[in-house]
């Protein structure tokens, strides 16, 4: 999943600071024969990525993770961070089939 930080966009436009592509996203490593998480999740959280051992429980939904994004505007800081929560399930992005429009940059 990627998420992108609306409010370094915004800020950018405004001020002249700020970023403007700043993506979060997440890895979750699948067992391909039973498609269970089988080494944890790995989400970015700004600049730096944080590693959740084999999930399970409320923060697991059949085969997905449950992952929310969060933000602190006044600290322009931002996460993908595990859940309990319940939400929508976004479309996903494979790195074998996009990996060719990935390459090129759209």
């Amino acid at each position: 999943m990627q998420f992108r930080n609306l409010f370094t966009t915004i800020l950018l436009g405004i001020s002249g600071i700020g970023r403007r592509h700043d993506w979060e996203g997440a890895v979750v490593s699948l067992d391909l024969r039973t498609n269970h998480i089988n080494d944890g999740v790995t989400a970015s959280a700004y600049g730096h990525w944080r590693k959740y051992p084999n999930p399970d429980g409320a923060n697991v939904d059949g085969t997905h993770v449950k992952l929310q994004y969060s933000a602190e505007p006044v600290i322009n800081s931002h996460a993908i961070d595990i859940t309990d929560k319940s939400g929508d399930l976004p479309t996903l992005a494979q790195v074998g089939s996009a990996w060719g429009s990935c390459s090129t940059g759209y």
